[in-house]
């Protein structure tokens, strides 16, 4: 269940509230404002506070779910931005977070699951997609590098940098997405605030989702999704029959990297477009025997995992 309001001239000078609710697995409840510093709207200054929470489970070498825990975030940040050009923006961010986490499922015991979170960081963007649920051109890729350190008594000293990309080319009702994910750390960054997951659907098909967890991440992934039906049907709706080939691997910060134990995975798929948003039912499968079923309500394009 998702809910999101956005309400322009707050203050009557072209700012924009935007505040948006999500329930589920996945629990998300933030406010983020947002107001040009001139007339060309190029400069801009924005603040979000907000609190999200999922699962992650920890699953061992066999693909057994050994535990669950429930990591909830809580952040609040200032963003200094620049936009020339609406396919792209730059922004400096100063963020403090602090992380909770509880174990649902399974006997651990891990007592202290609490970390304070300060960062300096800054972020790039290229957007040209024309939408995120089943998107027939464009390109979006995000470039976040953040700087860790002890300022208003942040935990751990290091930095995080992270790479998100997802390009679509289309011919007729043929579609094709190819996207890649990278991230990386260096020194000692606070655990909660640094890792990275990999896992889901069309997100490491074939595995649970976010059961693949490490501080270095390494992912791509080929969509082929093709739309079927009359689309210039007066009540048609969006219905696209779909296959994936993936690769990726997650290691902790002091493991080399490569992809030479990298794990293989695809999928199949129906997708269709409803009033309730994009919904995706498939099967995926990993080269090390995993397998999963999968009902799924969200975008082809993943802002945040």
């Amino acid at each position: 269940l998702t809910a999101e309001l956005l309400k322009t001239g707050v203050s009557g000078d072209g700012d924009e509230l935007r505040a948006l609710l999500k329930l589920g697995r996945l629990t998300e409840l933030s406010a983020d404002w947002f107001a040009p510093l001139d007339l060309d709207r190029r400069f801009y200054v924005g603040l979000d506070t907000g609190y999200r929470a999922f699962d992650v489970p920890l699953v061992l070498d066999d693909g057994r779910a050994a535990a669950e825990f429930r990591l909830g975030r809580s952040t609040f940040g200032l963003r200094l931005g620049l936009q020339t050009d609406p396919r792209w923006a730059l922004e400096a961010i100063l963020r403090r977070s602090r992380f909770d986490g509880e174990e649902l499922v399974g006997m651990e015991q891990i007592s202290d699951l609490t970390q304070q979170a300060t960062s300096v960081g800054v972020r790039a963007v290229w957007d040209t997609l024309d939408r995120l649920s089943f998107p027939s051109r464009g390109t979006r890729a995000v470039l976040s590098v953040d700087r860790f350190d002890g300022w208003l008594g942040g935990q751990g000293a290091g930095w995080v940098a992270r790479w998100r990309q997802d390009t679509v080319v289309s011919t007729g009702k043929h579609h094709l997405l190819l996207g890649t994910r990278w991230a990386a750390t260096r020194d000692t960054p606070p655990d909660l605030a640094a890792f990275s997951t990999l896992g889901g659907f069309l997100n490491l098909s074939g595995t649970l989702e976010r059961s693949v967890v490490g501080q270095k991440l390494g992912y791509a992934r080929a969509v082929y999704y093709y739309r079927f039906g009359d689309a210039n049907a007066l009540f048609a709706v969006p219905t696209y029959l779909g296959a994936s080939a993936e690769i990726g691997r997650v290691t902790d910060g002091g493991e080399v990297f490569d992809f030479d134990d990298a794990t293989r995975a695809g999928s199949v798929f129906v997708g269709m477009s409803s009033p309730f948003g994009p919904i995706l039912f498939g099967f995926g499968r990993t080269d090390r025997g995993d397998d999963t079923w999968s009902l799924t309500f969200g975008n082809l394009i993943r802002n945040e995992d």
